[in-house]
């Protein structure tokens, strides 16, 4: 799956699991253990420490994919306007995506989900062409 593809998946996963076809994909009852879970994580550091370690591998995979997609981006295009560092727009998108499960999981109205896919794609589109790909 190309890296811009696969960002997508992960913000359309992390903010309205049922748009994505595909068979490990996270459903309202996983949004809604993560949230009892983390909700734990308030009082108890051995669920703190899991949490500190799964946001990494998570920040890590989307740094990764960030990198690439930007570097598929410099391939196709001149413009220089400036870098940012991947681990910056990584650490955002972690943000949005659990905020979104904890959204998801919480709430019933879905009018936020499309409008926060929409900014979602607007930020990429506005960050990838500055993302430093060797960062």
């Amino acid at each position: 799956m190309p890296p811009r593809d696969r960002l997508e998946t992960y913000l359309a996963a992390m903010t309205a699991p049922d748009s994505v076809e595909e068979e490990y994909a996270p459903d309202a009852q996983f949004f809604a253990v993560i949230v009892e879970l983390r909700a734990q994580a308030a009082r108890d550091d051995d669920y703190r420490d899991h949490f500190d370690r799964s946001d990494r591998v998570f920040e890590a995979f989307l740094e990764r994919a960030l990198r690439e997609a930007a570097a598929d981006y410099e391939a196709e295009s001149d413009d220089d306007a400036g870098e940012i560092p991947p681990a910056e727009v990584a650490s955002t998108l972690q943000t949005l995506a659990t905020g979104g499960m904890l959204r998801w999981a919480t709430t019933a109205d879905r009018g936020w989900v499309d409008g926060t896919r929409r900014g979602a794609r607007r930020y990429l589109e506005t960050v990838l062409p500055r993302i430093d790909a060797d960062a």
